[in-house]
């Protein structure tokens, strides 16, 4: 199956959508992965998502999850991993939540890449797996499951700097083929424009398609959950660009739970009242979350100006682990140093990284790996995992890191 019979339906998709896939290179292993899951549809096999507890993996889960429903597959669970307990992306904690579900089809968004050991442990529990991501690939690719992302060697799709969200969307373009309706394919690009956005991706190719058809349309949306957003920050003459901003501000981090992100609850609500008192909690618990942000950062970029160094470096056991991302980014972009901001464990802390444009973080990280326990992610941003007995030498090695540059 190539992107031809994916995107052939011209009578209502955009001819330049259609055109800019027809004409370049197929994704490495996105057929193969198409063809796995119309398998799991047609077999009526157990379909588990997995997803990253942020927009583009909440959006991306949500895409796929509505593709199989039309196609008439029920999604056995839905699981967003809660950072506080589990950290980011795949981990044994979270896959021993869902190991009740093996065996089936176990399909990762916004996440995986990084994760060898989680994917041989989920491959014994009985999973068959499917990774779609967009991360850098920090060491090799994972042999365990059918691997789609851009970024792995041997992927001639020029364009680089995909959403999985966008990613997400062509995946389930594949799925459907000629069930993709107009609206259907509307509301489709709305979450992918909205992951694309809140992950901060350059709008180019798919990314800018999506977006650019989710600006015309977010307005008459279907979706109960923008119609209602649109009302809790009374927007009535904005433009939409600026309502995306808004969503994405207070829908990237959000409470989980039972596995199941307050975002993702929204989005998928179609009853109005439900879907307005989940609208008002988020927006109130959006602008708590500003605030603790704007403190936590301030805080930090005071002392940074009292110290000399090349790096921000500074974690506490009393920041929030999904706050650490956010206040990393306000860090970096005031004092315009690679900022490496973690919440201080037990044994163990879990971190962002947010750089300066031109510097790449996955670099860094990998200049350091042989002390970390885990890192992964973009240039611009990146996570890390690393033992509390080795924080001090993991600082000195990013100094020396960036100091060599």
């Amino acid at each position: 199956m190539s992107y031809k019979s994916y995107m052939s339906y011209k009578s209502y998709r955009s001819d330049r959508l259609c055109g800019l896939l027809n004409n370049m290179p197929e994704i490495k292993n996105l057929k193969k992965a198409v063809k796995r899951t119309l398998k799991a549809v047609k077999a009526k096999e157990t379909v588990v998502l997995f997803g990253d507890a942020d927009l583009d993996g909440i959006t991306s889960t949500l895409i796929v999850e509505e593709a199989l429903k039309t196609l008439g597959l029920q999604v056995k669970k839905v699981y967003f991993p809660d950072r506080e307990i589990e950290g980011y992306s795949l981990s044994q904690k979270a896959l021993l939540k869902i190991k009740s579900c093996a065996p089936g089809l176990l399909i990762l968004f916004d996440c995986g890449v990084s994760n060898h050991k989680e994917l041989k442990l989920a491959d014994k529990l009985g999973f068959d797996l499917l990774v779609l991501d967009h991360h850098e690939v920090v060491k090799e690719v994972p042999k365990t499951g059918i691997i789609v992302d851009v970024k792995q060697p041997k992927d001639d799709y020029p364009f680089k700097n995909l959403s999985t969200s966008t990613l997400a969307y062509v995946f389930a373009c594949g799925l459907l083929g000629k069930n993709l309706f107009p609206k259907n394919d509307e509301s489709l690009k709305e979450l992918s424009a909205l992951g694309a956005i809140a992950d901060m991706m350059e709008l180019a190719d798919v990314n800018q398609e999506v977006v650019e058809s989710a600006f015309k349309t977010i307005f008459s949306s279907f979706r109960v959950g923008f119609q209602v957003l649109r009302r809790v920050v009374s927007l009535k003459e904005g433009t939409a660009r600026e309502f995306f901003s808004q969503m994405v501000g207070i829908l990237n981090i959000t409470e989980i739970e039972h596995g199941l992100t307050l975002s993702y609850l929204l989005l998928k609500e179609s009853n109005e009242e439900k879907a307005l008192l989940l609208a008002k909690k988020l927006y109130f618990d959006s602008e708590k979350r500003r605030q603790d942000i704007t403190d936590i950062a301030n805080s930090i970029i005071s002392m940074a100006e009292e110290r000399q160094g090349s790096i921000i470096f500074e974690g506490s056991p009393d920041y929030r682990q999904y706050l650490t991302g956010a206040v990393a980014s306000r860090v970096c972009n005031r004092v315009k140093k690679p900022t490496f901001i973690y919440k201080l464990g037990k044994e163990e802390s879990r971190g962002s990284v947010r750089v300066p444009y031109g510097v790449d973080a996955v670099l860094a990280l990998k200049s350091c790996s042989k002390i970390l326990s885990m890192f992964g992610g973009h240039k611009p941003a990146a996570g890390f995992s690393v033992l509390n007995e080795n924080l001090d030498a993991f600082k000195t090695c990013l100094e020396n890191h960036f100091k060599s540059l």
